[in-house]
């Protein structure tokens, strides 16, 4: 499957409105909060890999 050019510009505006959401949502929080969350990125970063890994082949899903 291939987005069109409409398709590609409305997930550019779909990403660009979540990160102002989330950019504005963070600000809010106490600066010890936002720490927290920074630290924890590296971690974050690795669960996401592991959910594209379980959704490219859905065998490795039970896997530990």
């Amino acid at each position: 499957m291939e987005l069109t050019d409409a398709g590609r510009a409305a997930v550019r505006r779909w990403q660009a409105g979540n990160t102002e959401i989330l950019t504005a949502a963070r600000e809010r929080l106490h600066p010890a909060w936002q720490h927290l969350i920074a630290a924890a990125l590296p971690a974050l970063e690795e669960l996401v890999d592991a959910i594209d890994a379980c959704a490219e082949d859905p065998s490795t899903a039970a896997a530990g």
